[in-house]
């Protein structure tokens, strides 16, 4: 992802907001498809 540790341990504790681009760095690194889908609230 070429991220530092830091941000991305921060991530991981949820200390730190997320870009739609951060997300699809860590979806590339992991070879996935990122999908950001609205759902019905049930």
């Amino acid at each position: 992802m070429k991220t530092k540790q830091q941000t991305v341990s921060r991530i991981e504790r949820g200390a730190q907001n997320v870009t739609i681009e951060t997300l699809e760095k860590i979806a590339h690194a992991l070879k996935r498809d990122l999908q950001v889908r609205f759902v019905p609230i049930q």
